[in-house]
This record gives C-alpha cells, structure tokens and sequence, in this order.
C-alpha cells in the first residue's frame, strides 16, 4: 500500500450536497466508498460525508429524511447491455428504493 507523503496537502470535499430524487429533501449524506489514509485525512469533512470503506452495497447516497439510496456514479453502456440480455429492460441510470424496499 502507498500512503501520500506527510508534505501533502489534502483538497477539501467540494462535491455540492444535492437533494434526494425521491422526496426532494436536502437532508443527504454522501457515503464515501474506500479507507482514508488515517484520521486526519477525514478532517475538514463536512458532517454529511460519511467514510464507508471498501465493502459497501454500492450506492454512495442516502436521503435522511425518507431512507432512499441511489448511486451518482455512473453505469457504462457495455454493463447495463449485459444487464438487459439477462432479465429484460434496460434499468434506469439513477435508481433509488425507500428504506426497508427490496
């Protein structure tokens, strides 16, 4: 593993807070997937970032107010064809369930 030098200064999370697509609140919390280099490369997070490590279900926001999770990365073509040759529609590029859907 490779840890930046001591010199280096890290960049501030500028990344904008966004709403939720499901009920519009701006109660949203950034899930940050993957292992900070230690503490201090957590500091100055705004209280919304959360750092989730490596092993996660894969969406990378979750609304506060109604529990819906969605994904802002996004989905290559060649993986969402191989997702329709094997069980039907094309599904959308963001999608979100409430909490407790399946």
């Amino acid at each position: 593993m490779m840890l930046p030098p001591d010199d280096v200064e890290r960049e501030p999370y500028d990344v904008p807070r966004g709403a939720c697509p499901a009920c519009g609140s701006d109660d949203v919390t950034h899930l940050v997937i993957g292992l900070p280099s230690g503490p201090e490369a957590m500091e100055g997070d705004p209280d919304w970032v959360h750092w989730v490590g490596c092993v996660h279900a894969g969406f990378d926001r979750e609304c506060g107010s109604c529990g819906a999770t969605w994904s802002t990365r996004p989905v290559s073509a060649c993986v969402l064809d191989e997702i329709a040759t094997r069980s039907g529609p094309r599904p959308p590029a963001v999608a979100y369930k409430r909490a407790g859907e399946r």
